[in-house]
């Protein structure tokens, strides 16, 4: 988190923009034949997320940034928010999140997490 908190002052100079972190289930990485045993470049990047969690960063996005009107910076699961430490003061606003539609709290913030050292 404190890289992406680093990072998005950076994308926001080219594009203005918001984060949503959710917390899933990783899926685990499959054991491939492609390592040759060399630290060279793979031609690809195994992505180990959670489908659920990809799912509900629209759920997300479609109750807080567009029903609610929400214009914030950051929109982060309790879940994640909550193992933070020194994690900011902010609000938080209830999601329905799949697969069970049960509502799980999202902390909502805007500037920055961390204020740069």
């Amino acid at each position: 988190m404190r890289e992406l908190n680093a990072l998005k002052p950076i994308i926001d100079t080219i594009c203005p923009s918001y984060a949503i972190c959710i917390k899933g289930q990783l899926i685990p990485e499959p054991v491939c034949a492609y390592d040759s045993g060399t630290n060279e470049d793979h031609r690809f990047i195994y992505v180990k997320a959670s489908s659920y969690a990809f799912a509900n960063c629209f759920e997300v996005e479609k109750e807080l940034c567009k029903k609610k009107k929400l214009k914030m910076d950051w929109y982060v699961d309790s879940r994640v928010g909550e193992k933070i430490p020194a994690f900011a003061k902010c609000d938080r606003h209830s999601v329905a999140m799949l697969p069970s539609g049960r509502k799980r709290s999202v902390y909502v913030l805007k500037g920055l997490i961390w204020n740069p050292p």
